[in-house]
């Protein structure tokens, strides 16, 4: 990986650890060093995240489909299944954040 997409890399996880610690209610920070150790880039309580960035994610149209047929009010989540692997769920962020809310009871 060149130095254009680490620093690319890095620049997303200020990003997204910036906003969960503004929608969350308290600091939440990027987990460093863990590239080389083959962790992860965020922890919070018993959530464990990666933070990928990249121009296009072919699951964008999966998301773009459900998010179409979703009526106001609702939560569009996609189901994704790889040859013998698990179950993957994919959710907005502005969805996420209230469920990982309540799971970490009730931070603000």
């Amino acid at each position: 990986m060149g130095k254009s997409q680490r620093d690319k890399g890095a620049r997303v996880e200020r990003l997204v650890t910036a906003d969960l610690s503004n929608d969350l209610g308290f600091v939440v920070k990027r987990e460093l060093g863990q590239a080389r150790e083959g962790g992860i880039d965020v922890k919070i309580g018993k959530f464990r995240g990666e933070i990928k960035a990249r121009k296009a994610f072919s699951v964008q149209k999966f998301m773009d489909q459900c998010q179409a047929a979703c009526e106001p009010g609702e939560i569009g989540i996609v189901f994704l299944r790889g040859d013998g692997k698990e179950t993957l769920v994919l959710t907005l962020y502005r969805d996420y954040v209230p469920m990982m809310r309540g799971e970490l009871g009730g931070a603000s």
